[in-house]
């Protein structure tokens, strides 16, 4: 999507935010994964803050992602009529 916007001379910087906060995300996330595993080798780990973060954050990537599913064909159709 971001390179037809580019193609049709729009700027497309909203997609660019959305995947490199998106990439952000997965990252920091697989992070925090990799790091509670080889924690949890030595014995088992409370649940701490960056493992509540790593969820908060992945749950607020999934609803966003949801939501511009059904939002942005809805917007497209009213720009369109």
């Amino acid at each position: 999507r971001f390179r037809r916007m580019m193609r049709h001379g729009r700027s497309g910087r909203l997609y660019l935010a959305g995947f490199l906060f998106s990439a952000a995300a997965l990252v920091i996330n697989t992070i925090i994964v990799l790091m509670t595993g080889y924690r949890t080798i030595f014995g088992p780990q409370p649940f701490g803050t960056l493992q509540v973060a790593a969820g908060a954050l992945s749950w607020l990537c999934l609803w966003l992602w949801i939501v511009l599913l059904f939002v942005r064909p809805r917007i497209h159709r009213r720009r369109r009529l």
